[in-house]
């Protein structure tokens, strides 16, 4: 249930106050007035065999101290200890009654008795701790350039000091749910910008950050679980809903739900959703660069007038056999190392963009150049046109796949990221190049596909045409993380 009312109960089982022991002495539930995050109290009225009549008060100190009909000196007394508690960092309750309650369990009555005044019995402080997880968590989060803002219920002081144990802020500048009431929606979204706590605040209030922050043009992700939270978790870019102690209408409200009300598993989604956007990204610029291989190589042989280094049906091998098992294979490369580090992407940016095609077109490039040199060598040396273009065939077909290290990692050195971490990888790219072989060795794929079976020293020379461009590849990709 509630972690706060699971506070009371152990708190009432310690001084021997139980529900069952009431009722054994007689005391019958009457009347009740649910707790409402806007009112920030509830009530509960009881009777005991039908003769004296109690009726109780409970929620937000700064709320029951109000309905107190004492003198300032008293008040200030009241709210100094409230305050007290709060510095402690503790959720702090306060518990009233209504003096001489004789109506009935109607809420009109209820009400109309609370607000000729009641009198205050105490304050229960419950020690609410962050969870363990959640200041790593939040560490994680800046660092990849996502701002959290804590949106609490709870006594200004006391999200203050819990702002502080997870390292969230660490000024005393709170705004309050009654000081956003006087706010403006321009005014909300200047403060915000420097704000990230905020108590005692209503679901209402909540909706007027979402749209503050919309303002901005920030994407907003906004957490929460009560029907009352469901205006917000619409309006939100991300909807996110407690998934434990949610209600259904906060979970049909939002996009995602927490099956385990982590507030670190909203970070680990962040993490898995940027891994997921970059195995795209090396989806497609995998394939495009391969494609740019193959055109450009045609492309500069029909210019110098030379024969076709490569024939049409050997270019549907390399796209529909050689390339696609790797390619496939991306979807399963783990999250890089400083995927947490980023900041976030701008939702507008497309895939292909300029510098991505720069990329692409010089990755594919030296590829290909990789490729008709080994065509151009062979033809020099005399080999026949089949041989040499097998040599070619297989110069693309090796350099391809010797390309799959270059799209692994955006910065790191490819070769230093473990293939070991990714073994379907490791199964697509022995598949591949076997498969490659075997076209070379096999009588009857020979025929089907033009190539002829190669020496060993004409397999040192694809090798070298193939692994050349990649080495480059990596060498200017290390220089280029030097110079920033």
């Amino acid at each position: 249930g509630d972690p706060t009312e699971g506070g009371l109960v152990v708190l009432g089982k310690k001084v021997n106050l139980e529900r069952q022991i009431i009722e054994e002495e007689g005391f019958v539930r009457i009347g009740e007035i649910p707790f409402s995050s806007k009112e920030k109290f509830m009530a509960t009225a009881y009777e005991l065999e039908g003769k004296d009549k109690r009726l109780f008060v409970k929620g937000a100190p700064d709320t029951l101290i109000e309905m107190v009909d004492e003198d300032e000196e008293v008040t200030s007394a009241m709210m100094a200890i409230n305050d007290s508690l709060a510095e402690k960092g503790m959720r702090v309750l306060a518990i009233g009654e209504v003096v001489s309650y004789s109506g009935d369990g109607s809420e009109a009555a209820m009400r109309k008795a609370i607000d000729s005044g009641i009198k205050l019995l105490g304050f229960a402080g419950i020690f609410d701790p962050p969870r363990e997880d959640v200041k790593q968590a939040v560490k994680e989060a800046q660092e990849a350039g996502i701002r959290v803002i804590m949106i609490t219920g709870d006594h200004p002081k006391t999200a203050s000091i819990i702002a502080g144990q997870i390292e969230l802020a660490f000024s005393e500048d709170v705004i309050t749910g009654r000081e956003m009431d006087q706010m403006s929606d321009d005014e909300l979204a200047d403060k915000i910008r420097h704000t990230s706590v905020f108590a005692r605040v209503s679901p209402e209030n909540k909706l007027q950050i979402v749209k503050a922050l919309n303002i901005d043009k920030e994407v907003t992700a906004m957490t929460g679980d009560g029907v009352n939270d469901a205006p917000a978790l619409n309006g939100a870019d991300i909807g996110i809903a407690m998934g434990i102690r949610g209600t259904e209408v906060a979970k049909e409200a939002s996009d995602m739900i927490l099956t385990d009300d982590r507030f670190s598993t909203i970070v680990d989604a962040v993490k898995e959703g940027r891994a997921i956007f970059d195995n795209i990204e090396k989806f497609v610029y995998f394939l495009f660069s391969c494609n740019v291989v193959e055109i450009l190589a045609v492309f500069i042989t029909i210019i110098l007038g030379l024969p076709m280094p490569i024939l049409a049906l050997q270019i549907l091998w390399l796209n529909l056999v050689v390339d696609v098992l790797p390619a496939m294979s991306l979807a399963w490369e783990p999250a890089e190392a400083d995927i947490m580090k980023r900041k976030p992407r701008n939702p507008e940016q497309a895939i292909v963009t300029r510098a991505f095609l720069v990329k692409v077109l010089w990755n594919g490039a030296l590829i290909g150049l990789g490729a008709i040199l080994v065509f151009l060598y062979g033809l020099n040396k005399g080999y026949s046109i089949e041989s040499v273009r097998t040599m070619a065939f297989s110069t693309m077909a090796f350099g391809q796949l010797f390309h799959i290290f270059n799209v692994r990692s955006k910065n790191a050195f490819g070769f230093t990221k473990s293939i070991l971490k990714n073994p379907y990888l490791i199964v697509a790219l022995l598949i591949s190049f076997g498969l490659q072989l075997l076209v070379v060795y096999v009588p009857i794929l020979n025929r089907v596909m033009g190539t002829v079976p190669l020496d060993m020293y004409k397999w040192l020379i694809i090798t070298a045409g193939a692994i050349t461009p990649t080495v480059i590849i990596q060498f200017t990709k290390k220089m280029g993380k030097k110079s920033e």
